[in-house]
């Protein structure tokens, strides 16, 4: 039976090697052309950059990272709660419940949503504004499965609802993600390895009343009628995470993720965590681009993150923990995340 599973989370992990390498490829002539860029904003407080997620992360914030690890851990309730102090006053809320149900695996609903607060309105004949304001609203739905198949070889699926709407024009879409975890890889006790491809799926385009525009003859007495703009389809960003991560020694753990996707360079994220006794953890974080983007870089590329986890147990007497990170910019503010979860 166990041979079976090997075998099965060996097949998997192929699978999604090669589906995730020919969705990439596919997609390589429209980089920089993808729509819902805001899916590539790392969410959750224990994993910065994303160093080692794929491979190491389990619970409820698997569902962020790799859905596999959904089914680890203790309890069958698992919540989780968080919010990260975005870049020009956006703040990115999120809030996930989860549920196991034993041998069958377990299943996550969770949104992520931003608060992007008002813009001023302008148009054409008012370039400093109207007066007016909008507030655009921008939602991932999502529903998460995952299923451990032994003790070492976990597997799991996601399916989003993408949704982006501002001044009366909106878009939606449906992505997909998958991924597999396998513990003690080659029998090395503490070593984990995850692979995880994220948002496959549908393009989106924008539409509304405002692409409706007046249209009027230059010739004769016809009245004035409507044209339909058709605004542009625009692909979603696939993601493909490979990860391990690694007991060094007693509390130390280092962990290593190469990111591919089709939004931009690709990116080696590391992330190096101590755990005191599970009291508290502390994690340095580093994300350094493959290619060097010169007046391009992103104001989170090619430097560091620091946070801590807190173990609120022997305080609450539930197992609960309380996380934070922080997320140095350039040009922008430094970003704040804030995370409470809990398995019960």
């Amino acid at each position: 039976m166990k041979a079976k599973s090997l075998r099965t989370g060996l097949l998997v992990l192929l699978v999604l090697l090669l589906s995730s390498a020919g969705a990439l490829q596919a997609q390589e002539a429209r980089n920089g052309t993808n729509a819902a860029s805001q899916l590539l904003i790392p969410l959750g407080g224990q994993f910065l950059g994303g160093g080692g997620a794929a491979a190491a992360v389990t619970g409820i914030e698997s569902v962020l990272w790799n859905p596999a690890g959904l089914d680890y851990g203790e309890g069958n309730v698992m919540v989780m709660i968080s919010r990260r102090n975005y870049i020009a006053d956006i703040g990115i809320n999120f809030a996930a419940v989860g549920l196991r149900f034993g041998t069958l695996g377990a299943l996550a609903l969770h949104l992520r949503s931003f608060d992007i607060g008002d813009i001023p309105k302008t148009d054409e004949f008012n370039m400093d504004g109207t007066g007016e304001t909008f507030s655009p609203t921008f939602f991932t739905l999502g529903l998460s499965y995952g299923r451990a198949m032994t003790d070492r070889i976990r597997v799991g699926a996601t399916v989003n609802l993408n949704y982006e709407s501002f001044a009366n024009v909106a878009a939606s879409g449906v992505t997909f993600d998958a991924g597999v975890q396998y513990d003690n890889f080659l029998g090395v006790g503490g070593l984990s390895i995850g692979v995880a491809i994220r948002n496959i799926g549908t393009s989106m385009r924008y539409d509304g009343p405002p692409l409706l525009v007046d249209a009027r003859t230059t010739e004769g007495e016809r009245s004035v009628t409507k044209y339909k703009v058709v605004a542009a389809d625009a692909d979603v960003p696939t993601v493909v995470d490979v990860a391990v991560s690694y007991r060094v020694w007693q509390g130390l753990s280092v962990s290593l993720t190469y990111m591919e996707n089709t939004y931009g360079p690709s990116q080696v994220q590391g992330q190096l965590s101590y755990n005191f006794q599970d009291y508290l953890i502390v994690r340095g974080a580093y994300v350094q681009n493959t290619q060097k983007q010169g007046n391009l870089e992103g104001p989170f590329d090619n430097r560091p993150a620091f946070g801590a986890t807190l173990n609120l147990r022997p305080v609450l007497g539930v197992n609960m923990a309380f996380d934070y990170g922080f997320i140095p910019a350039q040009f922008f503010e430094n970003n704040h995340v804030f995370t409470l979860r809990g398995q019960f």
